[in-house]
C-alpha cells in the first residue's frame, strides 16, 4: 500500500462467529509511509471494538498487530455497549490504511501481510444483514441476489471511508477497582434549612409590620365611680372602646403593609425565577438532549478570520486563535471549507507547528452517522507542501472532537521542496468537511508555535522500542473534581492523588499536568457500578503540550458493563530531547503541560440508565524530573493567558468547579429555594390565621 491509500477486504462473518485479524510487515524499513493502520467496520459500515493493537510502524521490520472482536456476532448485543458493531451478521469490512509519507519521502509501498480468521459455528438468526447494502432483511424474503452495494471490496483513498478508533497497545492493566469511591455529593440539609429560616423570618418580620392594633376612642369628662368628688352622687356613664370597621382598615392598606407585601412578593418572586430558568428539558429518548446537558468545547484566544486564499492569508503571530469554519451547502457531498494564516518567517533551523481544535457542541447534531473532520497542513506561498498534512475524523456521537496536529521540517536555505525559495514564509492551511452541521458554521480553535532550531549534536540516540506498562499503584480517598471543557481551560491535577468525577453522554473532561524531562506519564481510570449510567462507555487520549499524539501503551474505553473495571496507560517511554527526529517518539521530546481527556458515549438506547458515568482518575510520575522545554513554557504561559487563565495557576473556572467557590452547587441551590418555598407557604398558613382570630 502506498501513502494515503487503503486496501479493502471483506469476509463473512455470521452469528455466533467472531472475527480475529492478524496483520505483519514485511521489509518495511524503506517504505514511503510513516505506518499503516488496521481497521475493521460490520456490515452497515459503522466501525467495530476490535481488542489489540492496530498500528504498524514502517520500523523495525517483523512487527505485528493482532485484532480480536471482544463477542461473537449476536443480535443480544443490540442494547448492549458494542450495538451495532457486531450484533448484525454479513460482511465485515478489513481496511488497512498507508499514513502520510514518511521524512525521507521514499516512493517505496509498505509490504504487509493480512491474515482473517472466523472462529465459532455460524448460527441462525432471525434478521441479516443484505451484502452490499446495509440493509436488515428477513432471510425469508425474496431478494435479488445480484443487487450489490456500487462500493466493492478493492483499492481506494484512505478518506474515503472513516477510519474507527480501537484501543491501541495491550498493556494496560486490567483488575478489579477496590476502593472506588462516588464523588463526594452536595449536603443539601443546611442550605434547605437556611432558605427556611430566612423565609421564616422574613414572613415575621413581614407579620409583625402587617399586625394592626385595636384603636381606642378618646376617654370622656366622666370621673371613675371610685375616685371621690362633687360629682360622685351622679353614676357616671361608661364607655367602651371604640374599633373602626374592620372592612374599611382592609380597603384602605396602610404604606407600610404595601411594603410588607411587595417586599415579600420580590423575594419570592427572585427566589423562583433561578429554579424556573434552570429547568432542564425533559428527555425524549435515545438521541435526545440528557437532563443534565453535556457542555460544549469551549474554544479560547484571540478571534481571527483567516484568508480565503493563499494569496490572501492573513498575518498571525505564534499564539492562541479562534475562527469559524463552514462546508459547503450540499450535506450529501460535502466539500472542505479552508482558511490561510500565514507566519512569520522562519530563521535557519526554525520549526513552526500548528495545532486545529474544531469547537464541536456534542448535542448540536443527534443524527449519528454523521462524521466531522479537521485537517492542517503547512505550505509555502507557491502552494508546495512544508510537512505532513494531518487530519482527524471523529464520530459526533463519541463526545470527542476532531484535533489535528502538524508541523514543517527545520528551515533550511536553498534547500529542495518548502525553502527553495528560501524566504522562509510558511501559511497553515486548515480545512473543515464532513456531513456532521455541513450548512453551519462551526468555531475552530488554533494553536501556532515556532521552535528554535535543534543541536542534534548533543543529543543520544532515541529508543528503538517501547518500555513495559508501569502500574499506577496511587491510593487513598478521592478528591471530586471537575474536567475543563476545552484545551484551554483544562482542570491542573497533580501526581500521586486519586480524583473522582463523572460524565454525562457526548460530554468530555479535559485535563491538564506538567510533565518534566525524564519523568514517564502514566494513568489509571476506575470504574464502579455503572449499571444505571445513561453513558454506554468512556474512554480516554493523551495529548502531548502541542497537542500531538504521544504513544500510548494501554487499553482506552471502559463500558458501563465492566464494573469494577480498570485500565493503565502509559508512554511509551520517558519524556527526552533525545526522542527528537524519531517517528514513533517524536511527541515525547516535548517537557511541558500534558493532557489527558476523557469522553463519555452516546446515551444508552431505550431510556436506560439514569445516573451519570461516575470514575476516578490517578495519575503518576516516574523518573527523575531534570525540567521543561523553555521556549514551550514560555509560549503555554502566554496561551494560558490568552485562554482567560493564569501562568502559574488553573483558570478561575476550573478552580471554582475543583474548590466549590463560593456558589452553590446545583443540588444545594435546590435545596435552598425548597426551602424558601416552604417558608413562604407556612408564613401565608400564618398570616391566614392570625387574620381569622383577629376577625
Amino acid at each position: 500500500v502506498m501513502p494515503n491509500e487503503a486496501r479493502y477486504y471483506r469476509v463473512h462473518v455470521g452469528y455466533g462467529q467472531r472475527l480475529n485479524v492478524r496483520a505483519a510487515n514485511g521489509a518495511s524499513e524503506g517504505a514511503g509511509p510513516d505506518s499503516v493502520d488496521v481497521s475493521v467496520f460490520s456490515s452497515v459500515r459503522g466501525p467495530v471494538t476490535m481488542k489489540g493493537d492496530r498500528r504498524l510502524h514502517r520500523r523495525p521490520a517483523g512487527q505485528t498487530a493482532t485484532l480480536n472482536m471482544p463477542v461473537s456476532v449476536s443480535m443480544d448485543n443490540h442494547d448492549g455497549v458494542h450495538g451495532q458493531d457486531a450484533y448484525l451478521s454479513g460482511d465485515y469490512y478489513v481496511v488497512v490504511s498507508a499514513d502520510k509519507y514518511s521524512d525521507d519521502r521514499n516512493r517505496e509501498p509498505f509490504p504487509y501481510e493480512l491474515a482473517l480468521e472466523v472462529t465459532g459455528q455460524e448460527q441462525d438468526g432471525p434478521l441479516i444483514a443484505e451484502p452490499g447494502a446495509g440493509r436488515v432483511v428477513d432471510p425469508d424474503s425474496e431478494q435479488d441476489a445480484g443487487e450489490q452495494d456500487d462500493a466493492e471490496a478493492g483499492e481506494a483513498t484512505a478518506g474515503a471511508t472513516p477510519a474507527g478508533e480501537p484501543d491501541e497497545g495491550g498493556g494496560g492493566a486490567e483488575a478489579t477497582a477496590t476502593g472506588l469511591t462516588e464523588p463526594a455529593g452536595d449536603n443539601p440539609w443546611p442550605w434547605f434549612l437556611a432558605g427556611l429560616a430566612g423565609s421564616a423570618l422574613i414572613g415575621a418580620a413581614a407579620l409583625v409590620l402587617t399586625r394592626r392594633r385595636p384603636v381606642a376612642a378618646p376617654a370622656t369628662t366622666q370621673q371613675h365611680p371610685a375616685s371621690p368628688g362633687p360629682a360622685a352622687s351622679t353614676p357616671p356613664t361608661a364607655t367602651a372602646p371604640i374599633r373602626k370597621d374592620r372592612g374599611d382598615e382592609h380597603r384602605q392598606p396602610s404604606p407600610r403593609t404595601l411594603a410588607a407585601l411587595g417586599l415579600t412578593l420580590a423575594l419570592t418572586a427572585w427566589a423562583a425565577a433561578p429554579v424556573l430558568a434552570a429547568t432542564p428539558a425533559a428527555t425524549t429518548g435515545e438521541g435526545s438532549a440528557p437532563a443534565a446537558q453535556a457542555t460544549p468545547y469551549q474554544p479560547s484566544g484571540t478571534e481571527v478570520t483567516g484568508g480565503e486564499s493563499l494569496a490572501g492569508a492573513v498575518e498571525v503571530e505564534p499564539g492562541l486563535y479562534r475562527d469559524t469554519l463552514q462546508t459547503s451547502e450540499e450535506a450529501s457531498s460535502p466539500t472542505a471549507s479552508t482558511r490561510f494564516y500565514r507566519l512569520p518567517a522562519l530563521q535557519e533551523g526554525e520549526r513552526a507547528h500548528a495545532a486545529a481544535v474544531l469547537a464541536a457542541d456534542p448535542l448540536a447534531d443527534a443524527r449519528g452517522t454523521d462524521w466531522a473532520e479537521l485537517s492542517v497542513e503547512f505550505v509555502n506561498l507557491q502552494g508546495e507542501r512544508c510537512g505532513p498534512p494531518v487530519a482527524d475524523n471523529v464520530s459526533m456521537t463519541t463526545g470527542e472532537v476532531p484535533v489535528a496536529k502538524t508541523a514543517t521540517d527545520p528551515m533550511e536555505a536553498g534547500s529542495y521542496g518548502c525553502f527553495e525559495d528560501e524566504s522562509g514564509v510558511v501559511v497553515a492551511q486548515v480545512s473543515r468537511s464532513g456531513e456532521w452541521l455541513a450548512d453551519d458554521p462551526v468555531a475552530v480553535e488554533l494553536r501556532f508555535w515556532v521552535e528554535p532550531p535543534v543541536d542534534e549534536s548533543g543529543l543520544a540516540e532515541a529508543p528503538s522500542e517501547d518500555l513495559p506498562p508501569e502500574s499506577v499503584t496511587v491510593t487513598g480517598e478521592a478528591t471530586p473534581i471537575t474536567g475543563g471543557r476545552s484545551f484551554g481551560t483544562a482542570t491542573e491535577i497533580t501526581a500521586d492523588q486519586v480524583f473522582s468525577a463523572e460524565l454525562q453522554p457526548r460530554e468530555a473532561a479535559y485535563f491538564r499536568i506538567p510533565v518534566e524531562y525524564g519523568q514517564r506519564l502514566s494513568y489509571r481510570l476506575s470504574s464502579g457500578n455503572n449499571q444505571q449510567s445513561r453513558v454506554r462507555e468512556i474512554r480516554t487520549a493523551a495529548h502531548d503540550p502541542l497537542l500531538g499524539d504521544p504513544r500510548m501503551l494501554g487499553d482506552q474505553g471502559i463500558s458501563y458493563m465492566d464494573n469494577g473495571a480498570t485500565l493503565t496507560r502509559s508512554t511509551a517511554v520517558p519524556v527526552s530531547a533525545d526522542n527528537y527526529g524519531s517517528y514513533s517518539y517524536g511527541a515525547l521530546r516535548f517537557a511541558g503541560d500534558y493532557y489527558i481527556v476523557v469522553t463519555g458515549s452516546e446515551a444508552r438506547g431505550g431510556r436506560e440508565g439514569t445516573e451519570p458515568f461516575r470514575y476516578e482518575l490517578a495519575v503518576s510520575l516516574s523518573g527523575e524530573p531534570t525540567g521543561a522545554t523553555e521556549w514551550l513554557a514560555a509560549a503555554q504561559d502566554e496561551q494560558a493567558l490568552a485562554a482567560g487563565g493564569s501562568p502559574d495557576g488553573e483558570d478561575a473556572q476550573a478552580a471554582s468547579a475543583r474548590d466549590g467557590g463560593w456558589l452553590p452547587s446545583g443540588t444545594e441551590l435546590g435545596a435552598l429555594l425548597g426551602g424558601v418555598g416552604l417558608g413562604a407557604v407556612l408564613t401565608g398558613v400564618a398570616w391566614l390565621l392570625l387574620r381569622r382570630r383577629r376577625a
